[in-house]
């Protein structure tokens, strides 16, 4: 007994027949285990011509997904410069991290800003 979903979605193209198929049409045939939902609406979709290649969300979500691109980006360059810091600070012979740890939070940016100011003992 063969369980699962066959589906055969014929679209016109232009130009000469493959192999397999007839009067120039494209043939896809979808067999085995049914497929997800996301997978069949994403293949259904562009098949029946539900969603083009020239999609573009709505303005409100474009902005969204910018700020959003943006946000990633500074995290990465804060955690860059971070990195860069402690490294610094290795080669110094200072061992911040071994004694707290996030240099990025209140008390690591105190000790720094106390080693800047050549401070050698902050307390």
């Amino acid at each position: 007994m063969q369980r699962g979903l066959t589906l055969e979605c014929r679209t016109l193209r232009g130009g000469t027949a493959g192999p397999g198929c007839t009067a120039g049409a494209e043939v896809r045939q979808f067999h085995s285990r049914p497929p997800s939902d996301g997978a069949l609406v994403e293949g259904l979709s562009h098949t029946f011509g539900l969603l083009n290649n020239s999609f573009r969300p709505p303005e409100e979500i474009r902005t969204l997904r910018g700020y959003l691109r943006q946000r990633e980006n500074l995290v990465a360059a804060a955690a860059t410069c971070i990195q860069h810091m402690q490294k610094a600070l290795t080669e110094m012979n200072i061992q911040l991290a071994n004694v707290i740890s996030d240099i990025s939070g209140t008390t690591g940016l105190a000790i720094l800003c106390d080693i800047v100011r050549g401070e050698r003992d902050s307390i």
